[in-house]
């Protein structure tokens, strides 16, 4: 297979251009796209390209395969990922499907967020309306999600010490923070750049909002060894007690 070129256009014409490949492979009922891309806050220089493909039936070896190799040709500075859903496991949240992600297959579930972010944001690349073909998520499905989320990956990276040494970690985990706080309160799905206008008053300091602020507008920030160390300490120490403060007021949602 041609590689896709990471120079032949913008993201849309990319995914346009693996759909197009993927439907000579795979049975597809939906292709849609969720994430930064489908609400307007996509970086080039950062950003994933989330997909999610609703399929007849579910892929066999072969079919993985063959699907692996496409994306195997994508380039992997478009980041781009997708969950392979079939019609029969739509409704099911917490069933896993096969996810190409990060040069990878997993096998995890399309979480509540990301169910919500699609049906609220999604672009459809192929066939219906999001809403034809997944459930809708009502705002307590949506708190139990997020709690769900607070309670799993971010109750769990707190423990890692060395997650919090890397640029992108920070500046997602605190941007999530504040996305999440956001949709526990109203219900609503603030993008990143709403979210980051919101850290300051999760009492992150402004040099570092600033230096997200910066490394969200593509620039190269340099950071010292030591002050690595100690964003990481404050980053951590944020996060955990907005994961608290959360899991307090929330945790029985």
């Amino acid at each position: 297979m041609a590689g896709l070129s990471v120079h032949s256009g913008d993201a849309h014409r990319a995914v346009r251009a693996f759909a197009a490949r993927l439907a000579e492979s795979v049975a597809i009922e939906g292709l849609y796209v969720g994430g930064s891309l489908a609400t307007g806050d996509h970086l080039p220089w950062c950003s994933d390209l989330d997909l999610v493909a609703v399929t007849r039936g579910r892929p066999d070896r072969q079919t993985a395969g063959v699907v692996k190799s496409l994306h195997r040709s994508v380039p992997a500075a478009l980041r781009l990922g997708c969950a392979y859903v079939p019609t029969e496991d739509v409704a099911d949240v917490e069933r896993p499907h096969i996810t190409w992600s990060h040069g990878r297959f997993f096998r995890r579930p399309v979480s509540t967020v990301a169910r919500a972010d699609l049906l609220r944001h999604g672009l459809v690349v192929v066939g219906p309306p999001v809403a034809r073909l997944i459930p809708a998520v009502e705002v307590r499905q949506l708190r139990v999600g997020v709690v769900d989320e607070l309670l799993g990956y971010w109750s769990q990276v707190l423990g890692r010490r060395s997650f919090w040494r890397r640029d992108e970690h920070v500046d997602l985990a605190l941007l999530t923070m504040a996305r999440a706080r956001t949709t526990l309160a109203s219900g609503a799905l603030p993008t990143k750049t709403e979210a980051l206008e919101r850290l300051a008053d999760l009492g992150v300091p402004p040099a570092l909002v600033e230096e997200i602020r910066r490394r969200r507008s593509g620039e190269t920030v340099p950071v010292s060894p030591a002050r690595r160390m100690r964003r990481a300490r404050e980053a951590r120490r944020i996060t955990s007690a907005l994961v608290a403060e959360m899991l307090a007021e929330h945790g029985a949602a």
